[in-house]
């Protein structure tokens, strides 16, 4: 462990209006909006039924030196039951072998945990923790780990912790979640586009784009042609939010793990906080909504939020795929070098462009025992496998 962070002095706030200014300046940094005071404190606002809040401040000497950020949600261990494997199939040992763990079946299902999450549950790789000089990622993590303690000492009633926000390269540096008890565990990877400086309009990416690609893409977008996209006021998607609820649901609903569901108003008083930063993009069929994109512009990139999608239409019209060409379409418009697409759907962001970026996470529960039994379920938690593409030629 670096020394220094052994003489640490961290303050636990539970709301971000009673953290130190200082900390939005000059730790977390104005340029950085996802971990600004006005966003935190929506999803404060909006979800303290789902969700508790912990800003974690660490002092050197009385001065800041870094912060961290962390949402308290409720853990089911039912979601780990359809893990369990086959009694009735297999090998013979194989059997057995399911018939002991199922032993253990009652227990996991029992569990209902408060559980600490690192960073924000609501984005892909925002995992919250900043220095106010550049430490090395091992003394970060290690600042991290120092904070989580700190947050379980003062909240003893949280029984497990995760930090599902970790890149393949931050192996060797977060060695001390695997020191604490932590047990690795697969996440879907991140997918992200980086667009090139020469790209001046969509018609450039179309042209960087092998001919196979390039077809299918004017086809999809030809074939898109009767869907209108609109960007949304704030009163548009109020007028429009029994719909917008329904679209957003049926795109999580198939999520495999759910952490927290964002508040059917969300979308609408981010619109007010951000009416220029965020974008809301509706998709319309003959006036009907049939789905939405939900995007931050961030000073380099563009950030992908969520995506609402009418199932029964999602075929006939390409709708995803167009939704995707429109966000790169706003990308190259407002001259951002990236687009961060979060997890899920690797195949078709792999086809628009998209490269994967492989992460992994920790996850402990604090009875030792229920942590070493779930080892073998999160041993087996494995993403769905996909063909990922190389449209570029």
């Amino acid at each position: 462990m670096h020394p220094q962070i052994e003489d640490l002095d961290i303050t636990i706030y539970t709301k971000a209006c009673d953290v130190p200014e200082m900390v939005w300046v000059n730790i977390a940094s104005p340029d950085n909006y996802l971990m600004q005071p006005n966003y935190l404190t929506l999803i404060e606002q909006l979800h303290s039924d789902q969700l508790k809040f912990y800003y974690a401040v660490a002092r050197l000497d009385k001065a800041i030196v870094g912060f961290s950020y962390f949402q308290e949600n409720t853990f089911l261990g039912t979601n780990l039951i359809p893990y369990f494997p086959s009694t009735s199939e297999g090998s013979f040992l194989r059997r057995m072998s399911a018939y002991v763990l199922s032993i253990f079946k009652p227990i996991i299902a029992s569990i209902k945990a408060p559980m600490l999450n690192a960073g924000n549950i609501f984005m892909t790789g925002e995992a919250g923790c900043f220095c106010l000089n550049r430490m090395d990622k091992e003394a970060k993590f290690e600042l991290q780990m120092a904070c989580i303690k700190k947050i379980c000492f003062e909240y003893p009633h949280i029984k497990a912790i995760l930090h599902a926000d970790f890149y393949e390269t931050d192996f060797d540096a977060a060695k001390v979640f695997r020191e604490e008890k932590f047990r690795t565990i697969a996440v879907e990877a991140d997918n992200i586009m980086n667009i090139p400086a020469e790209w001046q309009s969509f018609d450039d990416y179309l042209l960087a784009l092998s001919s196979k690609y390039r077809v299918r893409a004017k086809k999809i977008l030809s074939q898109s042609t009767e869907v209108v996209a609109k960007e949304m006021d704030a009163a548009h998607i109020k007028e429009h939010a029994q719909k917008i609820a329904f679209l957003y649901n049926q795109v999580t609903n198939k999520v495999d793990f759910k952490l927290a569901s964002l508040h059917d108003q969300f979308f609408e008083e981010q619109k007010k906080m951000e009416p220029e930063r965020y974008h809301f993009v509706g998709y319309f069929l003959h006036d009907k909504l049939i789905g939405f994109t939900s995007l931050y512009e961030l000073q380099n990139s563009l950030e992908a939020h969520y995506f609402g999608i009418d199932y029964s239409v999602l075929r006939e019209l390409h709708l995803y795929q167009r939704m995707l060409y429109d966000v790169v379409a706003l990308t190259i418009k407002k001259q951002k070098a990236q687009i961060h697409f979060g997890r899920t759907a690797p195949e078709v962001k792999t086809t628009i462009g998209a490269q994967v970026k492989p992460m992994f996470g920790y996850l402990k529960y604090l009875n030792p025992v229920i942590n070493y039994i779930m080892e073998f379920f999160t041993s087996r938690l494995q993403p769905r496998e996909y063909i990922l593409r190389s449209p570029f030629k």
